[in-house]
């Protein structure tokens, strides 16, 4: 009989730590999560707003999206990647996807996503061009619903898509 009782009273803290392992402390939350974070942050998620030093910069994201995938799969797509390598202008852009890979850094706080966008030169088709980029941006909120991200002076607010 003590020894179901024993386990009447063990089987409830064993869950409720399971539970609370999705803990995630984030600046701007949430405290607690019953999902872990690399589950949360597994979607494509969309540029809601964006603010850089201040300014709305949210129009130079229209169309941007960030896909998180299992296995550390990255892709982003830029529906106006700027693109300024001569014989092109300053005014010229492409709908671009940079594919590559996604880790969390400091306990989950930090993510880091290098990928590359990869392009032919449109006046010459064997041309090949390679852009890439490794960024690092602080993780202020995620849960289901949004994922705030922070990097320098610029906050991303994103929402699934």
């Amino acid at each position: 009989m003590k020894k179901n009782t024993l386990l009447l009273l063990i089987v409830p803290v064993v869950v409720l730590a399971s539970l609370l392992s999705g803990c995630t402390g984030y600046a701007d939350g949430p405290a607690l999560s019953v999902k872990r974070a690399e589950v949360l942050i597994l979607r494509k998620w969309k540029v809601d707003e964006a603010v850089q030093a201040g300014s709305d910069i949210t129009a130079q994201f229209a169309g941007e999206f960030l896909e998180f995938k299992a296995e550390g799969v990255f892709r982003r797509q830029e529906s106006t990647f700027p693109i300024n390598i001569p014989p092109f202008t300053q005014n010229t852009t492409l709908a671009l996807t940079g594919e590559g890979e996604w880790q969390f850094l400091d306990d989950k706080r930090v993510i880091e996503v290098l990928y590359t966008f990869s392009y032919v030169d449109p006046y010459n088709s064997a041309v090949l061009y390679r852009k890439t980029e490794n960024e690092f941006w602080e993780i202020t909120r995620l849960t289901e619903e949004e994922l705030w991200l922070e990097s320098g002076d610029t906050t991303l607010r994103l929402l699934p898509f």
